[in-house]
């Protein structure tokens, strides 16, 4: 068994895109009481899968240069993939700090259990590293399995609601982040 982690080529963003869950109209988002949940439902109602050309269009989307993609290959079959988004956080000080942004991994069922995320995870840190991007952050609808990459609860939930009225913007302050 021949096993290669390495960033997708735009050839390769369809077959990318078929192993991630959402994509087979499975649910991408957690259920209440997350942080995040979008809605009063307790699971957001079945969507059918992709089909070719939503693929093909969001295959596009995913060669962005924001969107960094690693794949997992088992003799030369995609299997497994990962991403993280370039993004960029305030930390205390009012600092903001470059950071990678995981998401879109899935690993099919077949190939679990090899080391194929910890190998796409290693990649992925490796590569927002050399961007300069010394953090990295996820929001994981299984938390459990990201605890041996570094990551660990932020919040067990949070929601906050503020009238407009009683907020306002505060001066932007510079950022003195460099990166290494």
């Amino acid at each position: 068994m021949k096993i290669e982690i390495r960033p997708v080529e735009r050839s390769e963003a369809v077959e990318y895109l078929k192993v991630l869950p959402y994509a087979n109209g499975l649910p991408n988002w957690e259920p209440a009481p997350a942080s995040w949940h979008g809605g009063p439902e307790a699971w957001p109602p079945p969507r059918k899968p992709a089909t070719e050309q939503q693929l093909e269009a969001w295959a596009d989307e995913v060669m962005d240069v924001h969107f960094h993609p690693q794949a997992a290959f088992v003799d030369g079959k995609l299997v497994g993939g990962s991403a993280m988004l370039s993004l960029a956080i305030t930390v205390p000080g009012m600092r903001v700090v470059p950071l990678g942004g995981v998401t879109a991994t899935g690993v099919i069922a077949t190939h679990r259990r090899r080391g194929l995320l910890r190998g796409m995870m290693q990649a992925m840190f490796e590569e927002a590293l050399d961007r300069g991007e010394p953090l990295a952050a996820l929001s994981a609808s299984e938390g459990g399995i990201y605890g041996r990459f570094g990551f660990s609860p932020a919040t067990m939930r949070a929601r906050w609601e503020l009238d407009r009225s009683d907020s306002r913007f505060i001066d932007p302050v510079s950022s003195t982040c460099r990166a290494p």
